[in-house]
């Protein structure tokens, strides 16, 4: 013996003939099977043996989901759109399954199809044979139906057909291997290619933006000097931007001519209204800022007119690039004190609960004081 093996110790001496199991009641199980089946039909006669008919679904997780079997019933929205009402499809030998949902559309129009298949074949015996109801086939249907024996209506995956071509001379010459290279080598550059073509769009837009400053020079790149508003609606109205142009109040308050603004570079409104004395003062010293920045080319360089700058302003002006006099929002300083004895010793909750007091009891004190002094002059 080498290694550390196990010790043969074989058993050999044991009454094998009494585990041995045999199936000699097969033949006549087989028979007894087949009765039972023959005893089921003659007894739900004239409803299908293999029992209610049952949707189409597909299996579940990865490893089965391309394969279809049969669910447990058919949803609510299945038959609804079948025209089949819940209660009625029971007894009709349809299953329905409250919980399972439709997924996908193709699932619920495969199955709607296969309720009204169902129904157009639909043979409804009377509960009484002497007396029918509304929806019950016709005598001469009754006559003519059989009771279905196996399943009815199976599930079958199609296979899908293979459409055999003539091969081509494009196909011959076309070469695969070529064109896997290319599309691997297209998926690896995807990232730098499309930063060069971000890149060029950029490049294009900033020559556009100078054609465009030179263009318009000596006027500033962004356009015309616009008001600080607020925003609209309760969510917005704490925040500043800038408004579509200055109101014509705004404009007689900085002393600035309506017809003149526009040609000096000021956006006008006539529409917006000042509806507060902050929001007026406010754009009024920026329209004030903005004329005493402001340089006025002649129209012609050889003949200027009242109103323009001066040659030696001229000569020192250049374009003002992007935003001119941004808007930005303030932040609220915060003063830092020292805490005193009085500061410790007030209690501000108890403040708040007399301050209440005072504003719920008002009315009614302001009445009792009225009283009072209706009757000091009685």
């Amino acid at each position: 013996m080498k290694h550390n093996n196990v010790i043969p110790n074989g058993h050999f001496k044991k009454h094998w003939q009494n585990y041995v199991k045999t199936w000699f009641n097969q033949p006549a199980r087989k028979e007894r099977r087949r009765v039972a089946r023959q005893k089921k039909a003659v007894k739900i006669f004239p409803r299908p043996t293999a029992g209610p008919l049952r949707p189409i679904v597909h299996g579940q997780t990865l490893k089965y989901n391309m394969k279809l079997r049969a669910g447990k019933g058919f949803t609510l929205e299945e038959l609804k759109a079948a025209g089949v009402p819940k209660k009625l499809a029971p007894t009709i030998g349809i299953a329905v399954d409250h919980r399972r949902k439709n997924k996908s559309l193709e699932g619920l129009q495969a199955n709607v199809q296969r309720l009204k298949t169902y129904k157009a074949k639909l043979v409804v015996f009377p509960r009484r044979a002497r007396k029918s109801k509304a929806g019950d086939s016709a005598p001469e249907e009754l006559a003519t139906a059989t009771q279905v024996q196996g399943h009815y209506m199976p599930i079958t995956l199609e296979k899908p057909t293979v459409e055999l071509v003539k091969v081509t001379p494009e196909m011959k010459s076309f070469k695969a291997y070529d064109k896997l290279r290319v599309e691997r080598t297209n998926e690896r550059h995807v990232g730098v290619r499309l930063k060069r073509a971000a890149e060029a769009e950029k490049e294009e837009k900033n020559a556009a933006r100078q054609k465009k400053a030179v263009k318009i020079f000596p006027r500033p790149t962004a356009g015309p000097l616009r008001p600080i508003v607020h925003g609209q609606t309760l969510k917005y109205n704490m925040k500043l931007r800038a408004g579509k142009g200055f109101t014509l109040e705004e404009l007689k308050a900085a002393g600035v001519p309506k017809k003149l603004a526009p040609t000096i570079g000021i956006a006008v409104d006539h529409r917006r209204k000042n509806k507060s004395l902050e929001g007026l003062q406010a754009n009024v010293q920026r329209l004030k800022t903005y004329k005493a920045k402001l340089v006025v080319f002649p129209r012609r360089s050889r003949k200027s007119k009242a109103g323009d700058s001066a040659p030696e302003e001229l000569a020192t002006a250049t374009q003002v690039q992007g935003h001119y006099m941004p808007i930005a929002l303030e932040k609220p300083t915060v003063e830092l004190v020292k805490v005193t004895p009085e500061m410790k010793s007030f209690r501000a909750y108890d403040k708040l609960r007399v301050e209440r007091t005072n504003e719920r009891h008002v009315g009614v004190r302001l009445k009792r004081a009225a009283e009072a002094e209706k009757e000091e002059k009685k």
